[in-house]
C-alpha cells in the first residue's frame, strides 16, 4: 500500500475589484467563517485567516489532490456569491482577477501568524 504525505502550506492573498474598500466590519467575521468552511469542504486545512476592507489573507494546508488555482477560484466565487446573494455589501461585490500565493515552510507557519500581528485569527 502506498501512502502520500504532503505538507504544502500556502500563503495567499487576493483583493476586491479595483481594491475598493467593500469588506465592511459588519460582515468581516461572516466572510472569514465562510472561507474557513469552504476550505474545510475542499479538504484543505485552514490555519490562519484575516482581512482588511479590501483584501483577504489566508494560510492553509493544501490538499494534495487539489489544484491551488481551483481552490482559490472556488473560494473567491462562492464568497462573492454569498456577499451578493445576502446583500452584505452596499454595492455589487467582486474580487480582483488573480491572486498571490506562495508556499511556506511548515516551521514558518507560526512565525507568519506573528508577523501579521493577528494571532487571534488562528483557525
Amino acid at each position: 500500500m502506498s501512502l502520500t504525505k504532503s505538507q504544502i502550506y500556502i500563503r495567499t492573498t487576493w483583493t476586491t475589484k479595483y481594491r475598493r474598500k467593500l469588506i465592511l466590519k459588519e460582515f468581516e467575521n461572516q466572510l472569514l467563517d465562510f472561507i474557513k468552511k469552504e476550505l474545510t469542504y475542499l479538504k484543505c486545512t485552514p490555519v490562519f485567516l484575516d482581512c482588511t476592507s479590501n483584501e483577504v489573507q489566508c494560510i492553509f494546508l493544501l490538499n494534495p489532490s487539489k489544484e491551488l488555482a481551483n481552490v482559490i477560484k472556488q473560494i473567491k466565487g462562492s464568497s462573492a456569491h454569498l456577499i451578493n446573494h445576502s446583500r452584505l455589501a452596499k454595492y455589487i461585490f467582486s474580487w480582483q482577477k488573480g491572486y498571490h500565493a506562495s508556499s511556506i515552510d511548515p516551521k514558518m507557519v507560526k512565525e507568519m501568524r506573528i508577523k501579521t500581528g493577528s494571532e487571534n485569527n488562528e483557525v
